[in-house]
This record gives structure tokens, sequence and C-alpha cells, in this order.
């Protein structure tokens, strides 16, 4: 089975209300790198920051890997709020680092 994420907007003085809720998965394995590794069609966010108005959101990839997904985050509320669908895009880096490496190697080295 995949794991996909979704996204909620809860109410600032009482969180146990929804204000708005995803229809759709935001965040879904469709890179190589989340349909590899030790468990395979897997995305879990561990943490999310805003950036210059970008939302940055950190994930796993397949057990294996730290990824990186953005979206503005004023068209991802937008979008959220008026239909239900926002997207997160996978963060690609202009250049590419020298030699992947796996979140265990990083924890051993």
């Amino acid at each position: 089975s995949r794991y996909k994420s979704g996204a909620m907007l809860l109410d600032l003085t009482d969180p146990t209300r929804v204000l708005y809720r995803s229809g759709a998965p935001i965040l879904e394995p469709s890179e190589h790198y989340e349909n590899g590794g030790l468990k395979y069609g897997v995305v879990y966010p561990c943490g999310a920051v805003i950036v210059k108005g970008e939302l940055l959101v950190y994930y796993g990839g397949s057990d294996t890997y730290l990824c990186a997904a953005h979206a503005n985050l004023k068209n991802f509320l937008g979008n959220l709020k008026d239909t239900g669908y926002a997207q997160l895009a996978p963060l690609n880096f202009s250049k590419p680092p020298r030699k992947e490496i796996t979140a265990a190697q990083i924890l051993v080295n």
C-alpha cells in the first residue's frame, strides 16, 4: 500500500474545529526515490517551515531518503480553502548532490 499525506487548517482558538481539509493527498509517492529503498511507496512529513512566502515540507521517502517539497504558501492556502485541492512539488536542487546518501548513513557518520 502507498502512504500519502493530506492537510487541514484548524481553528486557532478551538483546534478541535476543522476549518478546511484537503480532498486529495497533498503529497504522495511519485518520484523514484519515494518508490524504492527500504519501504517503497512511502512519504511521511516530518516538519514544515515558511521561508519568504514558500511552504517547505520536510519528509521521509521510502524509509530511506530525506526529502523536501514546496509550494507558494498563498497559492497553497487559497487552493485548500477554495477547492480543497492543494499540491506540494518535490524540491529539486539546481545542482545535484555529489553523491546520494541515505538517512541511515547520516546517523552512522
